[in-house]
């Protein structure tokens, strides 16, 4: 009768969630030996997840099934980001190597890099319609680059240490920056008018905000109205 007692109890007891299984509804596991993740980012669509590791690699996995679909491996310097483009043609990365890389999706051929960064690349963000890639990094400055060209348009400085995480508004119009030094910059971008002589020429360039954009609270961490 104990006996029956005790199974009725353990199968009770084993019928209660452990309070990780009632708060973390996992849905899937994505695993690789060896495959320390650093930091993981979604593409546009959400049907890849872009992993990158301390063992030098880049995976880009099915989101659904859970399978690898691309790896990147054998990177002589360990990456801290990686984004991947929105029609999933292009990925771009970097890390301790202080070289901005794109790489094609489908042969994992290097397509373009990005030199003259005097730091690690901690961050990168692409513009919504893909044109501008912006990075950041321990060196303090913003760069954003024309990916078409290949010509860097922009170097920012606001920060004081190192830049650890960039966003562009679904618009396109602000950059947030964010940094260690406990500053968060928003960056108007566009297209401004330059006139050398008598030829008026578009630029791309960029200013500090004169105010914390509308939705945002500010705080002693928000920083405007510096003219670059």
């Amino acid at each position: 009768m104990r006996t029956l007692i005790l199974l009725f109890v353990l199968c009770f007891l084993n019928n209660i969630p452990s309070p990780a299984q009632y708060y973390l509804n996992g849905k899937r596991t994505f695993s690789e030996t060896g495959h320390q993740v650093y930091g993981i980012s979604y593409n546009k669509k959400g049907n890849y997840i872009v992993s990158i590791g301390y063992d030098n690699s880049i995976i880009i996995w099915n989101a659904e099934s859970g399978i690898i679909y691309k790896t990147i491996s054998g990177l002589k310097k360990r990456p801290l980001a990686a984004v991947i483009f929105a029609d999933d043609s292009l990925l771009a990365s970097g890390g301790e190597d202080n070289i901005v890389t794109l790489w094609n999706v489908k042969t994992l051929n290097v397509v373009k890099t990005f030199e003259g960064i005097q730091g690690n690349i901690k961050t990168l963000d692409l513009s919504p319609d893909g044109k501008y890639l912006a990075a950041g990094g321990s060196d303090r400055i913003i760069r954003i680059w024309d990916i078409g060209t290949g010509k860097l348009l922009l170097e920012l400085k606001g920060h004081k240490e190192d830049i650890n995480v960039l966003k562009f508004s679904s618009d396109g119009m602000l950059l947030a920056s964010g940094g260690a030094d406990k500053m968060l910059i928003f960056w108007k971008v566009e297209f401004c008018c330059k006139i050398e002589g008598f030829n008026p020429t578009r630029v791309f360039c960029a200013t500090l905000m004169k105010s914390v954009p509308r939705g945002i609270k500010p705080s002693a961490h928000t920083k405007a109205a510096i003219r670059i």
